[in-house]
């Protein structure tokens, strides 16, 4: 199921198989972070609940690489074994992208995926160690549990699509061993008119 429908409730899980067993990228890709032409895409962010319901703003999303299966399982054992302030540590180490409002350097992303679909459309999901400020400002106090931002991006084989952006996340493991991830206060913000440059 797709971020935007479930988020709505707070919470959503994902089972570990995507963030561990999926394919890397489009074509699968082997080391974590490996180059390759850069992928660049625009959106129109839209908040929808909180003080800036309503507000709008262009956003950019680069992607430099994609994570590995074998980096993403680890990512996945520190956070098991040592929490999230261990995989916070360990993805301030790797840069594989970055979202930014149009205009700004934006936010580092340390872990990007990417799911293929048989009708040709993807999933990318992109994870980054800090949260996404674009429209609220975030008591550092209050969320310094929720240090993760999260983006989905559902697209066409033209590369255009819809997605989701959730400025403040907790991520953990559930009993069951599925990956949760719980939003901070606020609906996710709503990506329109996703489309990549050419």
């Amino acid at each position: 199921m797709f971020i935007g429908k479930i988020l709505r409730v707070a919470r959503y899980w994902l089972t570990l198989g995507f963030l561990v067993v999926l394919p890397a990228g489009p074509a699968a890709q082997e080391s974590s972070g490996q180059q390759g032409p850069r992928e660049q895409y625009y959106a129109v962010a839209q908040a929808t609940s909180g003080a800036a319901s309503g507000a709008s703003r262009q956003v950019t999303f680069y992607i430099d690489g994609y994570t590995s299966d074998t980096d993403t399982h680890n990512f996945a054992v520190i956070l098991k074994k040592d929490g999230p302030a261990a995989l916070v540590k360990a993805m301030n180490q790797v840069d594989v992208g970055r979202v930014a409002p149009t205009g700004r350097t934006g936010t580092v992303v340390s872990m990007i995926r990417s799911r293929p679909f048989p009708d040709g459309r993807r999933r990318v999901m992109m994870v980054t160690n800090r949260t996404i400020a674009f429209f609220e400002s975030y008591n550092a106090t209050r969320t310094k549990d929720y240090p993760f931002g999260v983006v989905e991006l559902l697209l066409n084989k033209d590369g255009k699509g819809t997605g989701s952006l959730i400025v403040a996340a907790k991520i953990k493991f559930t009993k069951s061993d599925s990956i949760e991830i719980e939003n901070y206060g606020i609906d996710p913000i709503r990506l329109v008119n996703v489309q990549r440059e050419k």
